[in-house]
């Protein structure tokens, strides 16, 4: 069977994310996060800026939700000690703008997948084109950033680890491959 594009765009990766002095575990799809481009990161910044400036809280809470779920598959992130992890998805939208009002903590993560994801690129990939400054409310976008499509089940391909410095710049530790 041949492989598809939304088969590819579903293949996962993993990393280890130092944020506040604590790891999180994180399942991110590589080759969205690479794919995205400076002007897709302005253009989900002024779609959530428009958003903010409506008022529409459920709206803005959806578009939250899908937007972590575009980006990132899964994470080790619990609502309490011992509970399971809070689902990156549009339901939860509201508890992950409630966990991260400005975006800070979806910009380190992204931006740590996207350092890993490089990291594991084949010798002789040319790098992909940089994400761009991503401002406050922190959110990264593009001219429709939002899978149309639902998404193929995760597809676990590699872990990596990076660490991110009190500053939230991310910096990197040892990081292997597995799959």
């Amino acid at each position: 069977m041949p492989l598809t594009k939304a088969r590819l765009l579903s293949v996962t990766e993993e990393t280890t994310v130092d944020y506040a002095g604590e790891p999180i575990v994180v399942h991110y799809y590589p080759l969205r996060i690479l794919g995205m481009t400076a002007e897709r990161a302005e253009a989900m910044q002024a779609d959530f800026t428009r958003l903010a400036e409506q008022g529409d809280v459920a709206t803005i809470e959806r578009y939250i939700g899908r937007l972590w779920a575009t980006y990132l598959a899964a994470w080790d992130v619990t609502e309490e000690e011992g509970g399971p992890p809070i689902p990156l998805d549009e339901a939860h939208g509201r508890v992950l703008l409630e966990l991260d009002p400005r975006g800070e903590l979806l910009l380190a993560l992204l931006f740590a997948c996207r350092e890993a994801a490089v990291r594991g690129k084949p010798s002789g990939t040319p790098p992909p084109p940089p994400i761009g400054a991503i401002s406050a409310p922190g959110i990264p976008t593009g001219s429709n950033p939002l899978p149309t499509e639902t998404p193929q089940a995760p597809v676990r391909a590699a872990s990596r680890s990076t660490r991110l410095s009190s500053r939230r710049v991310p910096s990197t530790r040892a990081s292997r491959r597995t799959g």
